[in-house]
């Protein structure tokens, strides 16, 4: 309480100049957190603050011409025609033909990209896909280490399948290339027959099944 009086006491007989600067003294401070505050919020701008996780938001790194410039490179590289691609509010939109494996692979090209790759909308026509791309902001990614594998399992999968031929359906025995078979047994220690229809049978491996003609036009 004596300590509370003899500081009003001091602050009433000091001089008029110091009073201003006692007053204004605080104002100041304010006004200097106020200002660094707000220099910090807009040297961020853009940025979000969760928690104790600072997250800022990225841009990406490649113009659209670069990144555009990378695609037609992949797709001239692996033989897949570009039938149209087009750059619209930010995004890619593309039509391309090719082989169901080829392109199934430039799709983990395109998610593997980079952090900002998105595949927005596929369409699948035959040959023909259509796809819609944005690179619009970074994604979190999980690493799929078995899609490499999945892939080359595809491609020889389409491969093969081209090389085999249904000649005949006699009973419970079939005629694929040179080799009869019946249900369980493998062609070239690969294909197992599956099953028997009138008119085509069904060959299995590792569980993808697919159905093969007797006529070679008209099989899947």
């Amino acid at each position: 309480m004596q300590l509370l009086n003899h500081l009003e006491d001091s602050f009433e007989k000091s001089s008029l100049k110091v009073k201003i600067e006692l007053f204004l003294f605080p104002l100041i401070l304010a006004f200097l957190f106020f200002y660094i505050l707000k220099n910090s919020e807009d040297n961020y701008t853009g940025n979000t603050f969760s928690g104790n996780i600072f997250i800022q938001k990225k841009q990406m790194d490649k113009s659209y011409i670069e990144l555009i410039k990378d695609i037609e490179n992949y797709l001239s590289k692996n033989q897949i025609e570009l039938i149209n691609i087009s750059n619209f509010n930010e995004k890619i939109q593309m039509e391309l033909s090719s082989q169901l494996v080829k392109s199934l692979k430039f799709l983990n090209f395109i998610e593997n990209y980079n952090n900002f790759s998105k595949i927005e909308s596929i369409k699948i026509d035959n040959t023909k896909v259509y796809l819609n791309l944005n690179f619009q902001q970074s994604y979190v990614k999980k690493e799929n280490k078995n899609i490499e594998e999945q892939l080359k399992f595809l491609e020889e999968y389409e491969e093969y399948t081209k090389k085999l031929e249904l000649k005949a359906i006699v009973g419970k025995m079939v005629l694929i290339n040179d080799k009869w078979l019946t249900i369980d047994e493998k062609i070239n220690n690969s294909f197992t027959l599956l099953k028997i229809n009138k008119d085509s049978v069904i060959l299995e491996k590792e569980k993808i099944e697919f159905e093969l003609r007797l006529y070679k036009n008209e099989s899947l």
